[in-house]
């Protein structure tokens, strides 16, 4: 295998917004017509959970239990950073904008369990009855699959665990 080393004075990290950096990633793709997409929507616990986990723990360790049951700790997203947001809507802006401009390959880097729902991962963000802004591996699924099926851009995707 041939190893290459990356040249960081052509790598470009970006934040995209609609529409505002056209130009400047057309100048970019004239220079390295490749894009590598890794978003991810980034959860946050929430402060009452741990709260509650911590005063729980002479009851747990007392019924013979472990000390904290990492299921009972809640999960939430920054507001507007959900994952239909981030991981679907993002990329799909982002593939949208790669074939715009002219983007010669794309590689995604996602995570595996993207066909699995019951995925503990997609819990993340949901409330107790299924309901909310959960499913970070379905999301990012369906944008491999916009890639693959509607972009025709020559495309991989690595899934990392």
């Amino acid at each position: 295998m041939e190893m290459r080393w990356c040249n960081t004075t052509l790598v470009e990290f970006s934040d995209l917004e609609p529409d505002l950096y056209v130009d400047l990633f057309a100048y970019f793709v004239r220079v390295i017509p490749q894009q590598v997409i890794c978003t991810s929507a980034v959860p946050m616990i929430s402060k009452l959970s741990i709260v509650k986990a911590f005063l729980k723990i002479p009851f747990n360790l007392i019924r013979g239990k472990k000390s904290i049951s990492p299921g009972s700790l809640k999960f939430k997203w920054k507001a507007g950073q959900y994952p239909e947001k981030v991981d679907y809507l993002g990329q799909m802006a982002q593939i949208d904008m790669a074939k715009k401009i002219g983007v010669e390959h794309v590689v995604i880097v996602s995570s595996m369990g993207g066909t699995d729902p019951n995925n503990f991962l997609n819990s993340i963000g949901k409330d107790q009855d299924g309901r909310g802004n959960g499913d970070i591996l379905l999301w990012k699924r369906k944008a491999e699959k916009y890639l693959i099926e509607v972009s025709f851009i020559p495309s991989c995707s690595l899934d990392v665990l």
